[in-house]
């Protein structure tokens, strides 16, 4: 495997209860599910510390990534083609919207889409100007912020508010940027 390098994917999964909900809602629609969270890399500290950047219920912060690449779990766009250039891109964006509050809308609406029952109610897309708008969670970050460089991802242009772990997943295991 490639070692992931700033603006790569981290594609990890977690044990809570929260993190099962997510694989359990992706398999009720017979999609991948052995991954429950998206962190995107931004860089290394002066003592080697990688770190990244989340959407969390908390919102929008740095994590610590010693433990996320140790992971036998981890799955990481590193393969994809990315100058310099896009790898900065990436990580000034995602920095830029750090203290964005978690969307909690899209995680109702994913999960209504996994009961089946989203038809009583769906969520809006992201706008059309680029902005990212009130909220994010974590897949979505990152779907946005190489959509916004003009790099292959797995909403494209069409899906962003709503791409899942479950869509990273997908487009990681199939190299989705090559197609």
């Amino acid at each position: 495997m490639i070692a992931p390098q700033p603006g790569d994917i981290l594609l990890t999964r977690g044990n809570a209860w929260t993190s099962k909900l997510i694989r359990f809602g992706a398999a009720l629609l017979d999609r991948p599910n052995a991954y429950n969270h998206v962190v995107i890399m931004h860089h290394y500290d002066a003592l080697g510390v990688p770190w990244g950047i989340e959407a969390r219920a908390e919102g929008v912060g740095w994590i610590d990534l010693t433990k996320t690449l140790r992971s036998k779990w981890l799955l990481t766009n590193a393969e994809q083609p990315k100058t310099p250039q896009d790898r900065e891109f990436i990580c000034k964006t995602v920095e830029s919207v750090i203290g964005t509050p978690y969307d909690w809308g899209a995680i109702a609406a994913e999960a209504f889409e996994a009961l089946r029952i989203d038809k009583l109610w769906r969520a809006k897309e992201f706008p059309e100007d680029g902005r990212l708008p009130y909220g994010t969670i974590c897949s979505a970050l990152g779907d946005w912020a190489h959509e916004q460089r003009g790099l292959a991802n797995p909403g494209g242009i069409r899906k962003t508010r709503l791409t899942t772990p479950s869509d990273w997943s997908m487009f990681l295991i199939t190299k989705g940027w090559t197609s």
